[in-house]
């Protein structure tokens, strides 16, 4: 499901307007994304949390040659659903 369809379905389903409806989801997410970037957790109850992992650095190695490559530190946006909705698909 993409993010217009979703609009879309709001908007009929409770009869508002789909720009109305655009603005709300483009700031929602907007202010999600602001938050990570602080690096703090967005909790949304009853669904679950964002938050942003810190991964060290690393070595690896290239499948193509073999060869040992330098992997660097990063940070990546986790999500851990809450437990009703885990329960929704076990």
């Amino acid at each position: 499901m993409t993010k217009k369809l979703i609009i879309k379905e709001i908007a009929t389903e409770h009869s508002l307007d789909v720009k109305q409806i655009t603005i709300v989801i483009d700031a929602f997410l907007e202010k999600i994304l602001k938050t990570l970037t602080r690096k703090e957790e967005v909790d949304i109850h009853n669904f679950g949390k964002f938050k942003i992992k810190e991964l060290s650095a690393r070595k690896g190695r290239n499948p193509a040659t073999g060869a040992t490559i330098d992997i660097p530190a990063r940070s990546r946006m986790v999500f851990k659903s809450s437990k009703g909705v885990k329960a929704l698909f076990s």
